[in-house]
């Protein structure tokens, strides 16, 4: 019997902050948190990174925390980040890379509350008609 080798699986990512289209404020930091699950037992897989991109800005390195599994290796991130400017919605792309260099990658859309600002009237009427009115005039009705 030949066995073949099999490819590991990619690590499992879960983000739960922000929420989908969460709105977060303009240059306020928000926060990036979630886990990062892989295998664990005899040789388990160890998540070497996760780093958090806001609109393809800077990559920013996520804290990680292990979480004490026996199963499966079980880590924990968080990162702060803000949105600088640009037009909604904003894109949150979060990747975890293991030692074996698989990647999981998971986008979170997010809108910076701007989405129902109203912008000054572009033309301004200036409105005169050409028959004097005064407030008693019926034409005025």
């Amino acid at each position: 019997m030949v066995h073949m080798p099999t490819t590991p699986p990619q690590p499992i990512l879960t983000v739960n902050q922000p929420a989908p289209n969460a709105v977060v404020g303009l240059n306020h930091p928000f926060q990036i948190a979630g886990e990062v699950t892989d295998r664990g037992g005899v040789e388990p897989i160890m998540i070497d990174s996760v780093t958090v991109q806001v609109d393809g800005g800077p990559l920013i390195n996520a804290t990680r925390k292990i979480i004490p599994n026996k199963n499966l290796i079980q880590v924990s991130f968080q990162a702060s980040a803000q949105v600088s400017g640009g037009n909604d919605p904003h894109t949150v792309t979060v990747v975890a890379t293991n030692d074996r260099g698989l990647r999981a990658t998971k986008t979170v859309t997010v809108f910076t509350g701007t989405v129902f600002q109203i912008d000054a009237p572009a033309v301004l009427l200036d409105v005169r008609t050409l028959i004097p009115i005064t407030a008693n005039d019926p034409r005025s009705e």
